[in-house]
């Protein structure tokens, strides 16, 4: 029996076309978190991570931390979805070893916000009595 849409329209009629419908209107993300490069005390604004997710509409992609920098996002619109990349950007300092910064994905399909963190790790140098330069990489 083929689908119509009507007032009399009930039961599993009903239901099946309305799955249908939210199915081709929302596409939930999958995200991904990648890493910049490796951070070292004294660069200027550098990239600590990009956040990409593409879902159907675009989805909300932010970021949660205590760490100062500066966010940036642009869209790729798909035929079926659009793709949204983030970059967060900061000045490396040594304060900033082992601090998080979390991805935050929302979106309609999402029962909650998505969230992937990554902990930065700074390198830093300093110097000793004498002046003799000695390179300290702190880990978390």
């Amino acid at each position: 029996m083929p689908l119509a849409l009507g007032a009399d329209m009930q039961g599993p009629e009903a239901w099946l076309l309305l799955l249908l419908l939210l199915a081709s209107l929302a596409v939930p993300p999958l995200p991904s978190l990648n890493p910049g490069p490796a951070l070292e005390e004294g660069q200027g604004l550098t990239l600590a991570a990009s956040c990409t997710a593409e879902g159907s509409p675009a989805p909300n992609v932010t970021w949660d931390t205590e760490v100062k920098g500066t966010m940036s996002s642009r869209t790729f619109e798909h035929s079926r979805s659009a793709a949204v990349t983030s970059e967060f950007r900061l000045v490396p300092s040594r304060s900033m070893n082992g601090r998080p910064l979390t991805c935050v994905v929302s979106h309609p399909g999402l029962l909650q916000d998505q969230r992937i963190t990554h902990i930065l790790q700074v390198a830093c140098e300093y110097w000793v009595l004498g002046g003799a330069p000695w390179a300290l990489r702190v880990r978390s």
